[in-house]
Order: C-alpha cells, then sequence, then structure tokens
C-alpha cells in the first residue's frame, strides 16, 4: 500500500523480483533483523 492505495500485490518472491516498494521495504526488515534490531 502507498498513500491507501494498493499498489502490487502477488506471491512474497514475486514482489521482491519486482523490485518495487515491497522489496524495498522487505529488504530494510531483513537488514534490521540481520543486524539485531527488533
Amino acid at each position: 500500500m502507498d498513500g491507501g492505495k494498493i499498489i502490487d500485490q502477488g506471491a512474497h518472491n514475486e514482489l521482491l523480483a519486482r523490485g518495487g516498494l515491497y522489496a524495498r521495504l522487505a529488504h530494510l526488515q531483513f537488514a534490521d533483523q540481520a543486524h539485531g534490531a527488533r
């Protein structure tokens, strides 16, 4: 979602492969987990 609107949909791997907002947010989440942040 962006601005209250659905901007993309699909399976996790598909969304990551597209490199859009979902992929950027997932990357940030996984980077935080790798550094021990919660």
